[in-house]
């Protein structure tokens, strides 16, 4: 069958060559994560992923609000005390395209003045650099810096620059 009256072959139609997609941030945790299990970290702190985002009905995410889960959170918590901070949180975004939300900032900037470091990463190569920098005690430029503590929090250290926390 031809498309005209001279009968030429209809010309053949090919889709856009696609650039490789971005993997999306569950994929780069996913990564994140099995890098983080076959080194030698996994056996000494803990890391863990905090399911706070997804798309959920209304009783559901009425019955998560009652029971304390906060729009804004992180996605990754080390639980290591380390360079003044109470521990790292780590807010994952694709490579790509993601942003920053306004309920996101507002909690990383009450989580940097409660003494947390927090990080943004675009993909889990950049998130496990922060988290190497984080346990071997580098602080990479631009990173987020240990902020004075709040008014009604003690302080890490006396007077004398010596530890005032048990335990650190």
């Amino acid at each position: 069958m031809t498309w005209s009256a001279s009968n030429e072959p209809a010309p053949v139609r090919r889709a856009p060559a696609k650039r490789p997609s971005c993997p999306p941030e569950s994929e780069e945790q996913k990564a994140l994560f099995d890098w983080w299990q076959r080194t030698p970290y996994a056996r000494h702190f803990v890391m863990y992923h905090i399911p706070n985002g997804g798309r959920r009905d209304k009783i559901t995410g009425a019955r998560l609000k009652a029971e304390g889960v906060v729009a804004g959170v992180p996605d990754v918590f080390l639980a290591s005390p380390r360079q003044g901070f109470h521990g790292l949180y780590i807010e994952m975004k694709r490579q790509r395209g993601g942003t920053v939300q306004a309920t996101q900032k507002e909690l990383i900037t009450a989580l940097r003045q409660a003494g947390y470091r927090v990080e943004v990463c675009k993909g889990w190569w950049e998130a496990r650099e922060v988290i190497e920098n984080y346990l071997t005690g580098e602080i990479p430029k631009g990173a987020s810096r240990r902020v004075e503590p709040a008014a009604n929090q003690q302080p890490l250290t006396d007077r004398r620059g010596r530890c005032a926390v048990q335990g650190r």
